[in-house]
């Protein structure tokens, strides 16, 4: 008896292999899109929490500049920390959008803002991001001024793991 497989045998294999990778080749883009998500909202959560003691540590006042210079689904966007409140102020730490292409990304914080020397406190704001342009399955981070809060969380129930705001 001859050993291997048959022509048919093995047709039949990788009929049956396309049609699983083809079911699950969705639901993969899923989880790389929500874990690009998780990882921007990580990023900026530990950029506030760093600023707030960046400047605690310093005993002096901090800036965050915002700034979309085109379409922040681009990746044109930046988030700098500064010493003082122009952009030509000695920078102390960022965070670029050029890794999260293809998300769109939001602030309503005023650019500047300021982070407390004394007691870490942030204006109040959220930074929100989402693959969709009108922002309707975000996650977001919020920050709460009077006590100084970082927050992460999502827009409508369980959005990208993130408990609803």
């Amino acid at each position: 008896m001859a050993r291997g497989f048959t022509l048919i045998e093995l047709l039949i294999t990788l009929a049956l292999l396309s049609i699983l990778l083809g079911a699950f080749a969705p639901s993969y883009k899923s989880v790389t899109d929500d874990n690009r998500i998780t990882r921007l909202s990580n990023e900026l959560r530990a950029f506030l929490v760093e600023a707030r003691s960046e400047a605690v540590m310093k005993n002096k006042d901090l800036w965050v500049h915002v700034t979309i210079s085109g379409a922040s689904k681009n990746g044109d966007w930046s988030v700098e920390l500064r010493e003082t409140n122009t952009a030509s102020g000695a920078l102390v730490q960022s965070v670029s959008g050029s890794p999260f292409k293809s998300i769109h990304f939001n602030s309503n914080h005023g650019s500047p803002f300021k982070v407390e020397g004394v007691n870490g406190r942030i204006q109040g704001g959220t930074f929100q991001f989402s693959y969709k342009e009108n922002m309707s399955d975000s996650g977001s981070v919020i920050t709460h001024f009077t006590n100084g809060r970082v927050k992460v969380c999502g827009s409508r129930g369980n959005t990208h793991g993130f408990k609803e705001c």
